[in-house]
């Protein structure tokens, strides 16, 4: 899945009751990690 849409993100782990988050990219690990902290984790608590 590649992409900075959370709902589509939210969308399909929703249906699981666990889930692993795993990056790897270099230069774009920073990145994933202010995004997910400031935009994905959140949403996911939400479920």
């Amino acid at each position: 899945m590649v992409g900075t849409d959370v709902s589509v993100f939210v969308d399909a782990v929703r249906p699981f009751a666990e889930v692993a988050l795993v990056q790897i990219g270099g230069e774009q690990q920073l990145p994933f990690i202010h995004w997910a902290e400031e935009k994905l984790l959140p949403a996911l608590r939400e479920l």
